[in-house]
């Protein structure tokens, strides 16, 4: 799972050097844009997810399902990973986001 996740963050890097190599401010805002975007990620969903009653109900009706071993759709996953995962997201957002904003900074002293 890890391995999938870093070779993303660097096939990622590896696009955006080669589209933005040469606007080293809009890699900084780009940066910045990244970290916000996980951090809406996790706030977003997780209260969309645990705000009402019935969205209480039905994830407490998803996590027990997986907890008896049945077999979860694709879509009760999604829910399941959107609602418990946040963090995960956050943590992923942030060090893309601050290796693109240390990527934008060393290339305007460079250039």
């Amino acid at each position: 799972m890890y391995t999938f996740t870093v070779l993303g963050i660097c096939l990622l890097l590896g696009v955006i050097w080669l589209k933005l190599w040469l606007y080293p401010d809009l890699m900084i805002v780009l940066g910045i844009a990244i970290i916000v975007f996980g951090y809406w990620w996790k706030w977003y969903w997780y209260w969309y997810y645990r705000s009402g009653a019935y969205s209480i109900e039905f994830l407490e009706k998803i996590e027990k399902k997986k907890l008896l071993g049945q077999q979860l759709t694709v879509s009760e996953k999604d829910i399941l990973f959107a609602a418990n995962e946040g963090e995960t997201v956050i943590d992923v957002c942030n060090k893309l986001g601050l290796a693109v904003i240390a990527i934008g900074i060393l290339l305007k002293i460079i250039f």
